[in-house]
């Protein structure tokens, strides 16, 4: 993976594999930090309109976490595959991963930009302060 290249990892998981998920990825090396929101949503089960006999008013949305990661290239794996395994129930609803890259990033308080922004100088030398 290259490590110029900015990540953004949104995966969307269920409520109760939270703490497992944030307890694995918090293990990784260099793992850059996280942003979590409670959503609901529906995947293609929900999208259809009521069928016959079904109840219109049933609300189709799920309540699912919505985790936020911006990682450098070298990170990714890591962080795609833990969410993957420590996420997985083997159920309908597990949720999904999206990857994409972000163009560009400015950490506020540094200034650090790029990749440095991810991770930040002084952890990159070894402070462990970003």
């Amino acid at each position: 993976m290259d490590s110029d290249i900015i990540n953004t990892v949104v995966a969307f998981i269920r409520p109760f594999q939270l703490d497992a998920v944030v307890e694995a990825l918090r293990s990784l090396p260099n793992f850059p930090g996280m942003s979590v929101s409670d959503v609901r949503g529906f995947g293609h089960h929900g999208a259809h309109p009521p069928h016959r006999g079904e109840m219109a008013e049933v609300d189709p949305f799920m309540p699912m976490v919505r985790l936020e990661i911006t990682c450098r290239g070298q990170e990714l794996s890591g962080i795609v595959e833990t969410i993957r395994h420590t996420a997985r129930t083997g159920h309908p609803g597990d949720g999904k991963i999206f990857i994409s890259t972000a163009a560009w990033a400015c950490r506020i308080r540094t200034d650090d930009k790029g990749p440095d922004a991810v991770l930040g100088g002084m952890q990159r030398q070894g402070t462990g302060l970003a």
